[in-house]
């Protein structure tokens, strides 16, 4: 075979090849039988768990306010330029979106940003808190391409029973179906608006969704993993 990617003749040289997901399994058909095996990307559930969201509101400032989160790198891919055109029109008018970027935003996303109200800009945050705090939390993928397959976002979230709203990838849908998370269709704008606006007017849908979910996290606990 050529291999995926070219390292077929690599590849069949190891004794064990791992990775975090069923569809980068299939992708390696061409390695030797047995020795492609799936180890979840993992999180520290001891660190990653549910807190009074209500306190934290009122702590950072947002209490009365619905709050959006999206957290981590501004790489095309990400999707985030989505979330922001999904915010120029939107609905629920005491929602906030707010951003926890990785690294500083570029032009483009700064110009976006600078032409809307209900999107703030946030470093230096303790994480946690934020994705705890948060009624929704937004991971707008328009492919899992640099990703780890299970990212560690959408994990962590997760184990913090807090509500995701992301894209149909498969490799996402192969660990959490739409009983457990929102999906909205990758790069479209009107359906990921559709999506956020459901998770945060549809409370107790999301809380169930939520809760579905949050029973599978200790499936990416690091101990787990590592064992």
């Amino acid at each position: 075979s050529k291999g995926y990617g070219g390292p077929a003749w690599l590849l069949n040289l190891v004794d064990n090849v791992t990775v975090p997901t069923e569809v980068m399994k299939k992708k390696l058909s061409f390695v030797g039988a047995g020795k492609v095996k799936v180890v979840r990307s993992f999180i520290d559930t001891a660190k990653f768990k549910p807190l009074n969201k209500s306190y934290l509101k009122k702590r950072y400032g947002f209490d009365g306010r619905r709050v959006v989160l999206y957290y981590g790198s501004l790489l095309e891919n990400k999707g985030v330029k989505y979330l922001l055109k999904a915010f120029s029109d939107f609905d629920v008018r005491d929602a906030v979106l707010l951003l926890a970027a990785r690294h500083e935003l570029p032009p483009e996303y700064k110009e976006m940003v600078g032409k809307l109200d209900n999107v703030e800009v946030v470093s230096g945050v303790n994480i946690v808190d934020y994705v705890n705090m948060a009624d929704v939390v937004v991971l707008p993928y328009v492919n899992m391409v640099g990703t780890e397959g299970n990212p560690s976002c959408l994990l962590e979230a997760v184990a913090c029973n807090t509500p995701v709203v992301t894209t149909r990838q498969p490799e996402l849908l192969e660990i959490f179906d739409e009983r457990e998370l929102f999906y909205a269709d990758a790069a479209d704008v009107k359906s990921l608006r559709h999506e956020i606006t459901s998770a945060l007017l549809n409370t107790k849908e999301a809380a169930a969704r939520a809760e579905r979910a949050r029973k599978k996290s200790y499936l990416f606990d690091i101990k787990r993993a590592a064992n």
